[in-house]
């Protein structure tokens, strides 16, 4: 008679438990970093797409208009009268026209910012007049007339392709809800141009960079009469309209030209404010009166450059978009360079001449 003889079975024993189970925590904690890891960089690559979004949108406004470039700083005079002894008026008239043509008059009525009036809202006898900055260029000239401040929701409206009114954007047939109650009362149908980029509306915000007249600095009173800037991705639900914007400085066509009417007379100060600040605190530039022109706004401040002397610009024959990067500090600006790019401030910032950090420079 066979016997059918059973192998006793060995189980783990507690080394090789824990040996197991070290292994696997080993592994976990491996792919959690990566994971943590993938999702910071998540703003990074968000980003980074906005920007190659902002290239291309640049390029497809200066095919649709004729032109080639976006300037970061314009005057816009909402009941015409622009002085042309002064650089800044002779420049905006000069760019509006070629973007519409002589049938646009600059010395006709529009109502730029959208609030149904060509008023100042703040002294109601004057005509308004807004001076943009490169951060409010980049989303006023890409996306076109903002919708209307009461509204409750921020949206882009382009511009309308009728030359002799270009801020005619409202169309009867094209407004269904929710966006109708906003857009105020539809005029004649016409046809519109843009936006070129789809900006979001939950990063657009409106600031007061354009009440330079008054010398005054922050948000406008109840975000009426302010035009658009574009937050980036890195904290996105951050209420201060003020901070984590896409700074925008154009050359004007010609090479190393940036901030062309930084010394004018009069002077316009740095195209953007926000990245003058030559402390690297931060802090908001502020108005000489005995000078007339905006301090904490030296060479040091403002868009990068390789070199100071002899002075050469990152991206010299066009622009600079910037983000502050995920501490939403722009740093001093200035000399961005191999071994020179050591500001805590700057080392994130984001940049079109880059394509990522400012601190891997090369």
């Amino acid at each position: 008679m066979m016997h059918k003889s059973v192998a006793g079975r060995r189980g783990f024993t507690l080394p090789e438990l824990l040996i197991v189970m070290a292994i696997i925590a080993i592994l976990m904690g491996l792919l959690i970093n990566g994971v943590m890891k993938y999702l910071g960089l998540g703003p990074e690559m968000l980003a980074r797409s906005d920007i190659n979004g902002l290239n291309q949108a640049i390029s497809s406004f200066n095919t649709e208009f004729g032109t080639t470039y976006i300037p970061s700083k314009i005057r816009l005079r909402e009941e015409g009268g622009y002085n042309t002894a002064d650089p800044l008026d002779r420049a905006s008239v000069a760019f509006l026209t070629k973007m519409f043509g002589r049938r646009w008059d600059s010395n006709g009525k529009y109502d730029w910012n959208n609030d149904g009036t060509t008023k100042d809202p703040t002294i109601p006898a004057n005509p308004a007049v807004w001076i943009l900055t490169g951060d409010q260029c980049l989303v006023f000239f890409l996306g076109g007339i903002p919708s209307r401040a009461s509204g409750g929701v921020d949206v882009c409206l382009g511009f309308a392709k009728n030359p002799a009114d270009p801020v005619d954007v409202y169309q009867a047939t094209d407004t269904p809800a929710p966006l109708a109650s906003l857009l105020g009362t539809p005029r004649n149908p016409t046809n519109r141009v843009g936006p070129f980029f789809p900006f979001k509306s939950l990063r657009l915000v409106r600031r007061d960079y354009d009440a330079f007249a008054t010398k005054t600095w922050g948000p406008a009173s109840g975000g009426r009469g302010s035009f658009f800037s574009y937050k980036d991705p890195f904290k996105p639900d951050e209420t201060n309209p003020d901070t984590r914007l896409y700074a925008y400085y154009s050359n004007y066509g010609s090479r190393n030209g940036y901030n062309k009417y930084r010394n004018t007379t009069p002077a316009y100060g740095d195209d953007c404010p926000n990245l003058a600040d030559v402390t690297g605190t931060n802090s908001a530039p502020t108005w000489d009166t005995t000078t007339s022109k905006w301090v904490n706004n030296s060479l040091a401040g403002g868009p990068y450059f390789l070199s100071a002397a002899p002075l050469q610009y990152h991206a010299a024959e066009s622009y600079q978009i910037i983000s502050p990067g995920a501490d939403g500090m722009y740093g001093p600006g200035g000399v961005a360079s191999t071994g020179a790019t050591n500001n805590t401030d700057t080392k994130d910032n984001m940049a079109n001449f880059q394509g990522g950090k400012l601190a891997v420079i090369e």
